[in-house]
């Protein structure tokens, strides 16, 4: 049984084909097993441990570049520190936050490379505790802002026009979920 085929961008619908519609068979399809989609690396069962992998590599690197600007003798500000962490680093950790489901240990392994960036700014020791940090730098926990921009996401989605897709996807979860 042949159905419609249904084009969209997450917020309308753009085009419908009926079953009978010809489609042009000389263009060539590949697969991809690890496809990159909005900048976030997929594997097929969708787990994103790639995904975690290239933030964290990406977010090391760039905390090699702050370990450079925080030299012992001459160097940067602390609070210098502070605005290059949060413009520069903190970005690459929360992008796709809200629409990213992770495993406990995937946000373990974000906090452990966020924590390490912190101990940079404030030249803190590893002996002090990881609440401190935060405090002292004026950061908050990354969970914490995770669960606020996605329920800022959420209510994003929830305002969209009547039949958008991702309108219906998130009324769903919030009748199913057994907080709300």
């Amino acid at each position: 049984m042949t159905e419609d085929c249904i084009l969209t961008n997450m917020f309308q619908i753009v085009g419908t084909y009926p079953p009978g519609h010809r489609w042009d068979l000389s263009l060539s399809i590949w697969r991809d097993d690890l496809p990159r989609y909005l900048g976030v690396s997929l594997y097929p069962r969708l787990c994103l441990r790639r995904h975690i992998e290239e933030v964290t590599n990406s977010v090391r690197e760039r905390t090699r570049i702050l370990q450079k600007l925080a030299g012992t003798n001459w160097g940067a500000t602390p609070q210098s520190l502070r605005t290059i962490f949060v413009s520069f680093i903190r970005p690459v950790l929360e992008y796709a936050k809200p629409v990213l489901n992770l495993a406990s240990t995937s946000l373990e392994k974000l906090d452990r490379v966020q924590n390490a960036a912190l101990r940079l700014v404030l030249g803190a020791l590893r002996s002090i505790p990881i609440a401190i940090l935060e405090l002292a730098a004026g950061c908050e926990l990354l969970g914490l802002r995770r669960g606020e921009q996605t329920v800022l996401a959420q209510e994003r989605y929830l305002r969209t026009g009547e039949g958008a897709p991702l309108k219906d996807v998130v009324e769903d979860f919030c009748h199913a979920s057994p907080q709300n």
